[in-house]
C-alpha cells in the first residue's frame, strides 16, 4: 500500500496515485488526528533543494542574537551562544548560512535575525510550514 508510518512515531504518510499509477499527492497525519491531514503537498517536478553548508561566523556576530525573544503572550525562545556555536532552545544548534540566515540540519526551520536601521538584534523570523516573528525582549 501507500500507507507509511514512520518508525519510533505517531506519524504517518499516504501517497495518492494517478490514474497511470504515478504518485501525485501525498498527506501527513500526525496522531492524534484531529481534523485530517497535517500537511498536503501536490508532487512537483522541482529539483531538490541544494544541501546546505554552514559559514563560520565571528563569536562577536553570534552573541548579537543572544537573548530572549517573544511570539506572542508566553510563547517565547531563548538563543544562547557557546563558542563558536549557537543554540535556540526549541531546535538544538543551529547553523549560519550567512550573517543572519540560520538553519537546523534535523529540523526543515529557518531563522532570520531582523536588525534595525543601527544594526541591532530587533527580532526573529522563525519558518517551518509557515513564518512566525519574534520581538527580541532580552
Amino acid at each position: 500500500g501507500d500507507l507509511f508510518m514512520f518508525e519510533g512515531s505517531m506519524t504517518y504518510a499516504r501517497f495518492h496515485r494517478g490514474n497511470n499509477l504515478k504518485i501525485m499527492s501525498m498527506e501527513v497525519y500526525a496522531d492524534p488526528w484531529l481534523w485530517g491531514p497535517t500537511r498536503f503537498e501536490t508532487r512537483t517536478e522541482l529539483p531538490l533543494p541544494k544541501v546546505k553548508v554552514p559559514v563560520v561566523l565571528d563569536e562577536k556576530i553570534l552573541k548579537a542574537y543572544i537573548g530572549k525573544y517573544t511570539f506572542s503572550g508566553d510563547d517565547f525562545v531563548k538563543i544562547r551562544v557557546d563558542s563558536l556555536r549557537i543554540y535556540m532552545d526549541t531546535i538544538g544548534e543551529i547553523f549560519p548560512e550567512s550573517e543572519t540566515h540560520f538553519f537546523s540540519k534535523t529540523l526543515d526551520e529557518t531563522i532570520e535575525f531582523i536588525k534595525n536601521s543601527k544594526g541591532s538584534v530587533t527580532g526573529l523570523i522563525l519558518t517551518q510550514l509557515g513564518s512566525a516573528h519574534a520581538k527580541k525582549i532580552d
